[in-house]
């Protein structure tokens, strides 16, 4: 089981650098949520409960709902740790499928 995680992970990692299970978005479960926009590669992501330094004026994390996504649980290649701006995640999937890896949710003040 160990080795299937650690595979699941390198299929989804930009790099060979170790990274979290987990991964955050701002807003609800709604499958609007995990839609890409037309233009976009992919649904942003970030690697942790955080925001970049030089997005104040507009964060990826805004007050309210988000959610946490196991990236175990998504399809094997979906996720790109970018870091484009540092701890952006793009995930290249239905929005079902990362719906359906929801482990928990929260609320930012």
């Amino acid at each position: 089981m160990a080795d299937d995680v650690s595979d699941h992970l390198s299929a989804n990692a930009a790099s060979g650098e170790e990274r979290g299970t987990r991964i955050y978005r701002s807003g609800g479960t709604n499958p609007g949520n995990f839609r890409m926009r037309q233009g976009e590669s992919g649904v942003s992501f970030r690697d942790s409960l955080s925001n970049p330094i030089d997005a104040k004026a507009n964060p990826p994390l805004k007050s309210g709902p988000y959610v946490v996504v196991d990236v175990r649980k998504l399809p094997a290649g979906t996720v790109r740790y970018d870091s484009d701006p540092r701890g952006h995640v793009t995930v290249v999937a239905l929005p079902e499928a990362i719906r359906a890896a929801i482990v928990d949710k929260g609320k930012l003040p």
